[in-house]
């Protein structure tokens, strides 16, 4: 076999070997699932989002879907839209896309783009939205996103503050918003008002019974509207701790400083 006939085929085995590498690490499958994909404008659809880490180890995942300005597109948590997936595992995440531009009837394809970190490979699908003609009758329906934050180990002599926040993703004016916490430690209802499209940050606050035993506990979170559930939040973990703990951990920091 002359030269050129060697350097093709070795070219050949590389090249087929760069595919063969490059297919092993892009084992992530991307699906999504549809709850609500025909809308007017302004309406939010909804779907879900599935990543499924095939590959040999852990990886981190950033979930993004390009340059859309006619859209508004937001993951439900925000904080989803880095996802670390251990091996063989699936994760799913919750999306809601609203056309945000007026534009003519037709199914919209909204791509969704999954990147891994660790190989710099991403894959990408398309979620299917049916724009409909004409708008929502009446008011919008409201359409709120929320994130909450709760310290995950809390004394039960101490107040715990709750950070909670909104977001309102339309144009309707809510002047009266219940929010209500629950557990089997914490039972807490506030009413508050959200303006169209404002985002606002509330912080609750909740005085448990100093004497609490220790325990583990997980908190829903309700927003309703007119008496009607529009958003949850469940298995939010909190715990409660031992005061001997407490002190174990402030005499350990004490001698830690003296050293």
């Amino acid at each position: 076999m002359n030269w050129p006939k060697k350097a093709f085929f070795l070219l050949l085995i590389v090249s087929l070997l760069s595919i063969s590498l490059a297919s092993a690490l892009s084992e992530f499958s991307v699906n999504y699932e549809a709850v609500k994909d025909k809308v007017v404008y302004m309406e939010p659809a909804e779907v879900y989002v599935s990543i499924t880490n095939n590959q040999g180890f852990n990886d981190q995942f950033k979930i993004s879907f390009g340059i859309n300005p006619k859209w508004s597109i937001q993951i439900i948590p925000p904080k989803d839209s880095y996802l670390t997936i251990n091996k063989g595992e699936t994760k799913k995440i919750n999306v809601l896309i609203m056309a945000v531009s007026e534009m003519p009837p037709s199914l919209y394809r909204i791509p969704v783009i999954v990147k891994s970190l660790k190989t710099n490979l991403s894959e990408k699908i398309y979620a299917p939205i049916y724009l409909k003609s004409g708008k929502l009758a009446g008011e919008y329906p409201p359409t709120v996103t929320a994130e909450v934050s709760i310290p995950e180990k809390v004394d039960s002599r101490e107040v715990i503050r709750i950070t909670i926040d909104l977001r309102n993703r339309n144009n309707l004016n809510i002047t009266e918003m219940k929010i209500k916490l629950s557990s089997i430690v914490i039972n807490k209802e506030v009413i508050t008002s959200i303006g169209p499209l404002e985002e606002k940050t509330i912080i609750v606050t909740y005085s448990l019974d100093p004497l609490e035993p220790p325990k583990k506990d997980t908190v829903t979170f309700n927003l309703y509207v007119d008496g009607n559930s529009i958003r949850t939040i469940e298995d939010i973990p909190i715990e409660i701790i031992a005061y001997s703990d407490i002190i174990e951990s402030s005499e350990l920091e004490k001698s830690f400083l003296k050293t």
